[in-house]
């Protein structure tokens, strides 16, 4: 709990960060270490927001100089250049600088573009086919697509390459075709490419996450929004042609039943649906747009008014009535924007706005990548026909530059596989992409540390943000070392302060002190206090030679308790009367030893207590100790400023 409470800080702050250079004067030097005003300010805001009571700047001064007194000690011990101190602080210091990732104005851009798709509808067909898994699968995947499309553009007619070739069993049936979609149903990629695509022209090969897929639009309208409806259904899918013809004959039955004054329509699709999703909501279904349904229940729900029941059709599902409860347009900006940021934060799209913000940063810093040393691993892998760590562990003997950011940090070949997993080999074509993969991490890795660098140097916000994370690091660990720790786990040293303060722990009530035997049953009980009353035994063995000359129905608790505090030592040692009916696991048990005392007679009694007390004493040793190691120097003008 004390770490969390040292490292706690909203993100949320972070992106409030700007990068604009301000003067940040010395407000007081610990050590030989300078404290900037910045530094003082942003700790004390931040606690002063967290107290309950007023706290000037003056006040808060000792608490600011107790602290930057144990980070000094912990400087001083070598604490920040252990290799796990580091590991958690560059992963903090990555997670402190994530909002600054995020490319806003790319964000906004997709965003619009959204809006403005769900303003209009297309009516598209497409050819898909799945991808697979494996990097030689999705190739030949990509190209029997391109080979498609290529005779479709060719003159092959396009409805029958769908019937033949596409993978999707809905639309293939149809030549492909989709009916009209807005945006927002269907992958980004795919949206992407239907809206921009001119009419009757055929797409590229679009990829999205399973598939290919080969787009066709054969018109475009102004959005119509969406509709709330109801419906009944008599299910053909799978049925005979005489269960089709009576499911004809029952939705003609309850057509004119529904359309019947008085006749609840909610009731009919209850008792009649064969929907079981709408049916026990009666036949109630989502609000849904353009694409969402298949394209008879969709032209049947939008050419009915409100209120108003539709006659039987009939799609692939089976015969279908439909009430129309209401319709709506296109949602405000404000209120489609939200919906719109989550669907980005599910597709592709959530990697754009950082994508842009890393092209920035390759610009800004520069990148060079050495293509003909990447190219000989490869062509080492291709020989291999697989990666493994044989081959790997050549290039990190003799160990290739591949990329060089910002001037001066190289990246090896020796850096790549140092974060590729290698515990089972890999075959070529998947090894070549993870090379490719690892090392645009890690040259993004270096990116961040550029920028974050600039930022520390530049943003006394995020630079005093980002020492409060590593000194708040610092100051657990030294004060773990030094109090925390120190305090419950020198035995001697808790002992002798319990020893020397004695006479300031007192209880309130006298306290009965002792070991209860708990067994599960009565037999048990009686074996175990006769044995005991016959053996002389230890309290460390109590447990152990119970359960081997006894049996393992029993167990041992220590107890300090006053009256009141449990029901089987009031009962036995002050003779308040047991209360019956009270359940326990355990409901046989005697008392093995005790006795009552009026005061603690040795730390366990009030271990708590003494640990926090103790702990207390440390830190005013230690602080003692560091006021004499580390002088402090205010400069009292800056202070008053404050």
């Amino acid at each position: 709990m004390k770490k969390i409470a040292l490292l706690a800080l909203s993100v949320a702050t972070i992106a409030t960060a700007g990068a604009k250079k301000t003067s940040d004067p010395v407000l007081m030097t610990v050590g030989k270490q300078p404290v900037t005003v910045s530094e003082f300010k942003y700790l004390y805001e931040k606690n002063r927001t967290q107290q309950p009571d007023s706290l000037s700047p003056q006040s808060y001064l000792d608490m600011f100089v107790n602290y930057k007194l144990k980070v000094a000690d912990a400087k001083a011990n070598g604490i920040d250049t252990t290799e796990a101190f580091r590991k958690e602080f560059d992963k903090y210091k990555l997670d402190l600088f994530k909002p600054y990732l995020e490319n806003r104005e790319g964000l906004d851009s997709l965003i619009k573009d959204e809006y403005e798709r769900m303003h209009y509808e297309v009516d598209a067909n497409h050819i898909m086919i799945y991808k697979g898994r494996t990097s030689s699968q999705k190739a030949a995947a990509l190209q029997f697509a391109d080979s498609l499309r290529q005779a479709i553009l060719n003159g092959a007619d396009y409805a029958e390459v769908a019937r033949k070739h596409s993978f999707d069993q809905n639309s293939a049936p149809n030549g492909g075709h989709l009916g009209y979609m807005s945006g927002g149903q269907v992958p980004y990629k795919f949206e992407e490419a239907a809206f921009s695509l001119p009419i009757g022209q055929i797409s590229e090969v679009v990829e999205t996450p399973f598939a290919y897929h080969i787009i066709r639009v054969d018109n475009r309208r102004p959005a119509k929004g969406q509709v709330l409806t109801r419906h009944i259904l008599k299910l053909t899918q799978g049925k005979t042609p005489e269960e089709q013809a009576a499911a004809k004959t029952a939705i003609d039955s309850i057509y004119n039943l529904a359309i019947t004054p008085g006749t609840s329509f909610e009731a009919l699709a209850k008792a009649e649906s064969d929907d079981p999703g709408s049916a026990q909501k009666g036949g109630m279904l989502p609000w849904f747009g353009a694409g969402m349904m298949v394209p008879e229940f969709e032209n049947a729900a939008f050419s009915l008014n409100d209120s108003a029941i539709s006659e039987p059709f009939q799609t692939s599902y089976g015969y279908h009535i439909v009430q129309r409860l209401g319709h709506r347009e296109i949602a405000p900006y404000e209120e489609a924007s939200k919906k719109i940021v989550m669907r980005i934060s599910r597709d592709d799209r959530r990697f754009i706005p950082r994508q842009k913000k890393f092209e920035q940063l390759r610009k800004q810093y520069g990148v060079d990548t050495y293509q003909t040393n990447i190219d000989g691993l490869k062509q080492a892998i291709d020989k291999a026909t697989r990666l493994d760590t044989t081959l790997a562990a050549i290039f990190v003997k003799y160990p290739s530059p591949f990329a060089k950011v910002g001037g001066n940090k190289v990246i090896t070949s020796a850096d790549v596989f140092a974060n590729i997993n290698l515990s089972t080999p890999v075959l070529a074509d998947e090894a070549k992409a993870l090379v490719d993969q690892t090392l645009s991490s890690l040259i993004d890795n270096e990116l961040c540390n550029l920028e974050i660098d600039r930022l520390e140097a530049s943003d006394p916000e995020f630079r005093n943000i980002l020492r409060e994370y590593h000194d708040g690091m610092m100051l657990f660990d030294i004060s773990n070392r030094r109090v925390w720790e120190a305090a419950s786990s020198d035995k001697e040293a808790l002992d002798k302060y319990f020893q020397e303060n004695k006479s300031k722990y007192k209880f309130d009530q006298p306290r009965f002190k002792g070991v209860i035997v708990h067994a599960l049953n009565d037999s048990l009980a009686k074996s175990a206090e006769a044995y005991t009353k016959s053996h002389k035994i230890g309290l460390d063995s109590l447990g152990r030679t119970l359960r081997e000359k006894i049996g393992k129905g029993l167990r041992v608790e220590k107890v300090l308790v006053k009256k009141g505090d449990n029901h089987r030592v009031d009962n036995t040692i002050w003779g308040v009367p047991y209360k019956s009916g009270t359940k326990s696991s355990w409901p046989n048990w005697f008392i093995f030893e005790g006795r009552i005392i009026d005061g603690p007679e040795e730390v366990a009694d009030v271990r708590a207590q003494v640990i926090t007390d103790y702990q207390q004493e440390l830190e005013r040793q230690w602080l003692q100790e560091l006021k004499a190691k580390y002088p402090v120097k205010v400069n009292k003008r800056q202070l008053k400023n404050l």
